[in-house]
């Protein structure tokens, strides 16, 4: 299965207002450390995640993980559902996942690709209660290794010492 992240919302979700107070640029940078440390994509799966603006340009980090980042996250995501990518969206934007559903695409929350990736893996036991509407609340950035001054707690990431 191939995901197509939004990543900008994915990163508002995990870091919250820290994300504005801070940079949203660093929460980014932040967001694809855990990802390529958290996330064990299973045969088969790719993971592409799109960010608006920045230098307009792609990595691919790991076997399976793309990141891109491009004039417009939500433009690509539907634009890449419509070439006829078989993917889910990954996003709590709910006139994204309008957008994909009618592109004849599949949407899943935030909260939902965590789960299926197992991104916590323990440090999301107790995923945040839905808000009322249905957005999931903002995770802790220290759930995901995030100190309170931005920067990454390595250790915390990988769960462990990293000596």
């Amino acid at each position: 299965m191939k995901y197509l992240l939004d990543g900008n919302n994915l990163a508002l979700s995990f870091f919250g207002d820290l994300a504005h107070r801070l940079g949203f640029e660093r929460f980014r940078e932040n967001l694809v450390v855990v990802l390529r440390y958290r996330l064990r994509i299973r045969e088969h799966d790719t993971v592409e995640v799109y960010f608006d603006g920045g230098d307009l340009r792609a990595f691919e980090y790991d076997e399976g993980l793309l990141v891109r980042y491009v004039r417009n996250a939500d433009d690509a995501i539907v634009a890449r559902i419509e070439e006829g990518t078989r993917a889910a969206a990954v996003t709590d934007d709910r006139l994204l996942r309008h957008r994909v559903r009618k592109a004849g695409g599949r949407a899943i929350a935030n909260e939902a690709f965590v789960k299926r990736f197992n991104l916590g893996s323990g440090i999301l036991a107790d995923p945040p209660p839905l808000a009322s509407g249905g957005d999931a609340e903002p995770f802790s950035p220290r759930d995901f290794g995030i100190r309170e001054d931005g920067k990454i707690d390595l250790d915390e990431i990988l769960g462990g010492d990293s000596d």
